[in-house]
């Protein structure tokens, strides 16, 4: 199992910093019954076209009228969602509107043992956890985008890699490199298909790898055609020969296609079943920092992927809950979850041989949703940003192994009970009878944590000095 998280010094350090902390699952501890499973049924799910990549040529004055409308996109964005006008002094935009609000649960105590995590740093840690087997950090090379595709705060990067073939995504950037991230190449998701699925390259961006098919699959969220709320994704997959040629084939799937009309889709996530490919959005009614109405999942058939027949997708929809999370390595049954309240979450499962999703209440230990803050150094012009300005509890990282789904989450910062600085959540949760077998808060006296992500490593993870993981 493999854990990324974003961490920064509380106030004092600025960037792109991730952490791969490598997990074995331990014993659990059992809790009580979670509430009895509810059932759902789904919809048909229609692709809205097809097709494969060309290659335009943009001479110098192109692409910088190209990166000049990124810059205004990205700024518009950050008005809609904060609801407030520019600022002329060039001043961080303030965190937007809330999205969604979650109620206060019951309380409900932590059973299990806490510490702090020992960061320092950038600087390698080895350390043993015996709640959880092994626990090991290490740090990746470097990928700098063009500032004028770093438009949008965070960042939300993701990264995948077939040998040494690695390709990352960023809201507004994606790179690829042949070298096992030596080297990096610029990639413009606003102009290598030659065609757009909606309006603009909006943000969102995902990307995965897909074994089975030696295939890299990679999401593309739009924004909205104009006069309509409706918007788009791309789903455009490469072996690894044609990602470095960059020659890919995509699928477009737009809001109506998807059973959400009208409305405006965001905030993708992306995993593979054994005959699956799974992936959730958030659904608003417009693109102007409305309030959510719900979140969904779509299901498509992996074959698509070799043969370009889509067909048989559906979409599950999920009006009373945001942000659905998909446990990656799902297998033949389709976990994901979401946050109920600050002592709930709701897990999800749909077997692919059935059209029907169920649904499941777990309580956990009970946690903060307010107080989310940490502010980095002041740049050139004397501005600082809280980057966990826009934070809260919504799900985060989901995976499945060995019997068990894997959850985990933000949370805000605690000084009452020793925990100065906003973390991560860790829950694992039995499959068998849906007992909570383990709890673990990621926190720091000195660095805010947040934005996890969980990875099933390939061939396992031992006690080894250099923890075996596959992201």
């Amino acid at each position: 199992m493999g854990f990324l998280l974003s961490t920064r010094r509380a106030a004092a350090v600025f960037g792109l910093v991730f952490v791969l902390i490598a997990l074995v699952v331990g014993q659990g501890v059992a809790s009580p019954s979670p509430t009895p499973a509810k059932r759902s049924s789904t919809r048909p799910a229609r692709p809205a076209r097809q097709g494969k990549t060309h290659l335009p040529r943009l001479t110098a004055q192109e692409q910088r009228r190209w990166e000049k409308r990124l810059v205004a996109l990205a700024a518009e964005k950050r008005r809609k969602r904060s609801g407030q006008t520019p600022d002329r002094s060039g001043a961080p935009v303030r965190p937007r509107k809330p999205e969604w609000v979650w109620p206060e649960g019951p309380y409900r105590p932590m059973r299990f043992s806490q510490r702090p995590l020992q960061i320092r740093g950038l600087d390698p840690i080895r350390r043993r956890d015996p709640e959880t087997g092994g626990t090991g950090v290490i740090r990746s090379t470097t990928f700098t985008p063009p500032a004028s595709m770093l438009g949008f705060t965070p960042q939300e990067p993701t990264v995948a890699n077939s040998g040494d073939v690695f390709f990352c995504t960023g809201n507004l950037f994606a790179g690829v490199s042949s070298d096992g991230g030596r080297n990096w190449s610029v990639v413009n998701p606003g102009t290598i298909f030659g065609t757009n699925a909606a309006g603009p390259v909006c943000c969102d961006q995902i990307v995965r790898y897909l074994p089975d098919y030696d295939r890299f699959v990679w999401i593309i969220q739009y924004q909205t055609n104009a006069g309509s709320e409706e918007n788009a994704y791309r789903i455009a997959y490469a072996s690894p020969r044609d990602v470095v040629a960059g020659n890919w084939a995509w699928v477009d799937y737009t809001s109506a296609g998807l059973g959400q009309g009208g409305r405006f889709l965001d905030f993708p996530d992306l995993a593979f079943g054994n005959a699956y490919a799974y992936f959730s959005f958030n659904v608003f009614p417009d693109d102007n920092g409305s309030f959510s109405v719900g979140s969904a999942l779509a299901r498509i058939p992996l074959s698509g992927f070799s043969s370009g027949d889509f067909s048989g997708s559906r979409v599950f929809s999920n009006p009373s809950g945001f942000t659905l999370r998909i446990a990656q390595n799902t297998g033949s049954d389709a976990h994901f979850f979401s946050t109920v309240n600050t002592s709930t979450v709701r897990i999800f499962n749909w077997p692919e041989f059935s059209d029907d999703v169920s649904q499941r209440d777990v309580g956990v230990a009970s946690f903060r949703n307010s107080g989310y803050s940490s502010q980095t150094p002041a740049d050139g012009s004397g501005n600082q940003y809280n980057w966990l300005g826009s934070a809260n509890q919504r799900a985060l990282g989901c995976a499945r192994v060995r019997g068990q789904v894997w959850m985990a989450w933000n949370c805000a910062k605690d000084p009452g009970n020793g925990k100065p600085n906003s973390y991560v959540r860790l829950t694992v949760v039995n499959e068998s009878d849906w007992s909570v077998a383990l709890e673990r808060d990621y926190f720091s006296d000195n660095y805010a944590s947040a934005y996890p992500a969980l990875v099933v490593c390939q061939g396992g993870v031992d006690s080894s000095p250099e923890p075996r993981t596959k992201m």
